[in-house]
């Protein structure tokens, strides 16, 4: 399986340093940041995904919920927060 280096490989240069540097601010400032392969609460995660669509305007779908629970057939990756879902 791909680690985190190597989905960032993919991205462009732009979005690989935003990243790296937001994790890096992010870890400098104290949080704890988890990397998950898979989707630890569901209903967390339905939450989170419902509310930024609503912020983008965007439709949920009603597959999302078996996307999530699948998501360790794909290079997905879940980010928690001192022990709090993040996206």
């Amino acid at each position: 399986m791909p680690d985190f280096e190597s989905y960032l490989a993919h991205l462009n240069k732009k979005r690989r340093y935003n990243i790296r540097r937001n994790y890096r601010l992010a870890s400098d400032a104290g949080p704890e940041f988890e990397r998950y392969r898979t989707v630890t609460d569901g209903e967390r995660a339905m939450e989170l995904h419902r509310k930024v669509n609503e912020r983008y305007r965007s439709p949920t779908y009603p597959w999302m919920r078996w996307a999530m629970a699948n998501a360790n057939m794909v290079d997905a990756v879940w980010l928690a927060v001192d022990g709090t879902l993040g996206g």
